[in-house]
């Protein structure tokens, strides 16, 4: 706060914000030229703006507001595509006014602020319910996927009204779907070699590969890409060939040479 009241304080990073259980931290507030006010800024390193950025720079200017902040407007920083290697470094990033976008995912989060503010107060987790949501979890292999093999998830392109229809059901194992439950053609086929164990190669690719001619020639390389361009005309998280390999093979299964550079 005593930095917000100093005139000659013109920028403030990861400035913290405190409203009873909830805290937020701003990446960046810059002072607005008139120095009446301050913009909330929010840092990505992608080049691309995304819905979920919106919705963090909702918690961060949510918080912020009930603690009895109101930023003059929240901008995202990102990465601009178009900054080349020699350019001035200022021109690495580029700012976009997000502040009517950002009110308006406010206005969605204020209602849900006192229940969720009474779950994280309670003295136990409460228990977590199994959805569709979980699919991308990064913990879900920790929580409810810990027991199971092969959970539904694993099934091409399914969508959130089957997967939803499984659990209800009680689903939770592909082994436990039953042959009549509707998928599609490529999902029967996924699911059936998960039950047989089985391998089964596509007609139309074992005819393909049927045709490949010996020896054979295999390559494969690898990229890297860097927010800050390294040589001159590519642009950021631009890709760059870093190393290939190439495998020579007399017949099928056997590696006779193996070259690469890096």
């Amino acid at each position: 706060i005593e930095y917000l009241r100093e005139s000659s304080c013109r920028a403030i990073f990861e400035g913290a914000f405190l409203f009873e259980n909830y805290i937020a931290r701003a990446d960046i507030l810059t002072r607005t030229t008139d120095g009446y006010g301050w913009d909330l800024i929010e840092v990505k390193s992608s080049v691309n703006q995304k819905a979920e950025f919106i919705d963090d720079m909702a918690y961060t200017t949510l918080i912020a507001r009930e603690s009895g902040f109101s930023p003059n407007a929240i901008k995202l920083m990102l990465v601009d595509r178009n900054y080349r290697l020699g350019m001035d470094p200022r021109k690495l990033f580029q700012t976009i006014d997000c502040t009517t976008e950002v009110m308006a995912r406010v206005d969605d989060f204020t209602p849900y602020l006192p229940e969720i503010g009474r779950l994280i107060s309670q003295p136990m987790e409460p228990e977590p319910n199994l959805s569709y949501k979980c699919k991308n979890c990064d913990q879900f292999q920790v929580c409810f996927g810990k027991d199971i093999d092969c959970p539904i998830f694993i099934i091409p392109r399914l969508q959130q009204k089957k997967a939803d229809e499984m659990i209800e059901q009680g689903i939770v194992c592909v082994l436990d779907i039953p042959d009549d439950f509707p998928l599609s053609a490529n999902q029967k086929k996924v699911v059936e070699c998960v039950k047989c164990g089985q391998v089964r190669v596509d007609p139309v690719i074992k005819k393909m590969l049927q045709e490949i001619q010996w020896p054979a020639y295999y390559l494969d390389f690898e990229t890297t890409m860097t927010a800050l361009p390294l040589y001159p005309e590519i642009a950021p998280y631009e890709k760059i060939p870093t190393q290939y390999s190439i495998h020579f093979c007399e017949q099928c299964g056997c590696v006779h040479i193996h070259r690469e550079y890096i």
